[in-house]
């Protein structure tokens, strides 16, 4: 990020920040974060550059940590991403942009994906991390697929099964050793139990920056977590491929 002066004309100085993006998977994410900045400029007419400097860090804190990096999180987008392989070919791997800070866990063409994972045997409550995951973007139609997984001792699979085939360089490296160097990678194992799709429009539970005064949170909010119960909100069932079945 830079910040500097432009002459707008009669003496006057204008205030311009130049905010760029090197990780083309946080693409979307900017935008967002871009139209933030604006509304942040257009409360006093003036930006500070201690508070931008320090909304644009939060961002990328929200980014890196925001998401389920958990085995039992990181299992469910994996069965989900083969399932989509499996349906569409070996290019979707590219779609799966949540490793890489992506909004949404999966971008295609034609349809943008949530996966949200659990170990719990009933009931679909699950956490939206931030005010984007559950609205839309680029127009595209936005799913959120629950997995339920329970835990097992022998069977089912790993993540080293579910990875196997992974491309080379999709997973960041550094995940892959925490998860390798704290036994998850192959002591973890589970069984699929269930999945279920939900489609998110008027019927589906969720807090968006449009629920708030002029289209933003409050002053130096940068970000709301919450819980939603998506129990009988209209989904269909979705069968896994081969991972979901003994």
């Amino acid at each position: 990020m830079d910040g500097f002066t432009v002459d707008a004309g009669g003496g006057m100085a204008q205030p311009v920040i130049l905010v760029t993006c090197a990780d083309r998977g946080l693409l979307k994410a900017m935008l967002w974060l871009c139209y933030e900045l604006i509304c942040m400029q257009g409360m006093d007419g003036l930006w500070s550059a201690e508070v931008v400097a320090e909304h644009i860090k939060a961002w990328g804190e929200l980014l890196r940590t925001g998401r389920d990096i958990t085995a039992v999180g990181l299992a469910g987008e994996l069965l989900v991403m083969h399932d989509l392989v499996a349906a569409h070919g070996q290019h979707a791997w590219d779609w799966w942009v949540g490793p890489r800070g992506g909004v949404h866990d999966v971008v295609a063409p034609e349809f943008c994906i949530e996966v949200k994972t659990t170990a719990k045997r009933h009931g679909w409550q699950v956490t939206m991390h931030n005010l984007h995951q559950a609205i839309p973007a680029g127009g595209l139609p936005l799913f959120v697929d629950c997995v339920r997984l329970e835990s097992v001792h022998q069977g089912g699979f790993c993540l080293k099964d579910l990875t196997a085939g992974v491309p080379a360089g999709l997973m960041p490296e550094a995940e892959v050793e925490r998860l390798s160097a704290s036994g998850e990678m192959e002591g973890v194992r589970f069984r699929f139990l269930e999945a279920r799709r939900f489609t998110v429009d008027h019927c589906f539970p969720r807090i968006g920056a449009d629920h708030f005064v002029a289209g933003s949170l409050p002053p130096r909010v940068l970000s709301i977590e919450y819980v939603v119960d998506l129990g009988g909100v209209p989904s269909a069932a979705r069968s896994l491929g081969s991972f979901g079945k003994e």
